[in-house]
């Protein structure tokens, strides 16, 4: 009987190995992170909920400027974000999306502000939410904000928070 002999290549004896793999679960650590940061956030809110600021028919877009909403005063949120103006518009590649201009109407830079916005059906239900965020908003500076729209049975929206700080 004849032994067989087992030669060891190169990579065999390579002794740092293969690169070592991206562990995912960094990634899941940050975003819960993240959302545990958000919630302590929207723990220390004003219990009276803010107005809510709508807009309708994606079918027909249309602006409604500052007077076709309440007054500016009913549009402002925690004292520090004005809604002036919202619009559903069909935007690049034929993607629908929720524009709009905000303003600081703070005294101090807003290191961050978002704007959450449920889109509904024309029934008025629910259908999906989205979001538009901006990060160092300068005192009374206004913004140009975008939010995607992805749900096609969505016919109206509504502004139903912003957190700005």
């Amino acid at each position: 009987m004849q032994k067989e002999e087992h030669i060891e290549t190169p990579q065999q004896l390579d002794p740092v190995g293969p690169a070592p793999k991206k562990k995912k679960g960094a990634v899941w650590i940050w975003l819960i992170a993240i959302v545990i940061v958000i919630a302590v956030i929207n723990a220390g809110k004003d219990p009276a909920k803010p107005p809510v600021v709508t807009g309708t028919d994606a079918t027909a877009p249309t602006s409604q400027p500052a007077a076709a909403l309440p007054t500016a005063a009913a549009n402002t949120f925690h004292g520090k974000i004005t809604i002036v103006e919202t619009k559903w518009v069909t935007g690049e590649y034929g993607v629908c999306e929720i524009v709009g201009i905000a303003q600081n109407v703070s005294r101090a830079e807003l290191t961050y502000a978002q704007i959450e916005i449920n889109l509904l059906d024309a029934s008025g239900a629910t259908v999906g939410s989205t979001l538009a965020n901006i990060n160092n908003l300068a005192a009374g500076a206004t913004w140009k904000f975008k939010a995607p729209v992805l749900e096609e049975s969505a016919t109206k929206f509504e502004i139903k928070d912003v957190t700005a700080m």
